[in-house]
């Protein structure tokens, strides 16, 4: 009996030590998360507020690049515009690309993806509607 009670109250004290460690804090409640739709064949990219990051990933293996393209919208860098490529093949994981973003409530970012044939390809098969992210950050 001593036995079953001594490993009750050590897989209590696992769960609630567990249990501790996946609160979210008000700083991690703050990260927002835009993505576009995964059809198609321009690939699939993502736009994470905390740290102004993209991802992007081809999920095709049909020998093309996929490219998330950015523009600023609003704020004092409105214009400024980018490129995220993933041009390591088809289901290789995300390809990251970290950004530096001034910060404000209505600064926002649009993005979409695009397949390229080759580093100077024609753009094939964008990646419609733009999606658009807060920089800040929104529920």
């Amino acid at each position: 009996m001593k036995k079953s009670s001594a490993i009750k109250a050590a897989i209590t004290t696992a769960f609630a030590a567990a249990l501790a460690f996946s609160i979210v804090t008000p700083a991690q409640a703050t990260t927002t998360k835009w993505c576009t739709l995964m059809q198609g064949t321009a690939g699939y990219g993502c736009f994470y507020s905390d740290g102004d990051k993209f991802a992007v990933q081809d999920y095709i293996a049909d020998g093309k690049r996929v490219i998330l393209w950015w523009t600023l919208i609003n704020g004092p860098q409105e214009g400024r515009s980018g490129s995220c490529t993933d041009a390591d093949g088809a289901a290789n994981g995300f390809t990251w690309c970290d950004y530096d973003f001034p910060e404000g409530s209505n600064y926002a970012v649009t993005f979409a993806t695009t397949a390229r044939d080759g580093a100077n390809g024609k753009d094939e098969h964008p990646n419609n509607p733009l999606i658009i992210g807060y920089v800040s950050g929104h529920a």
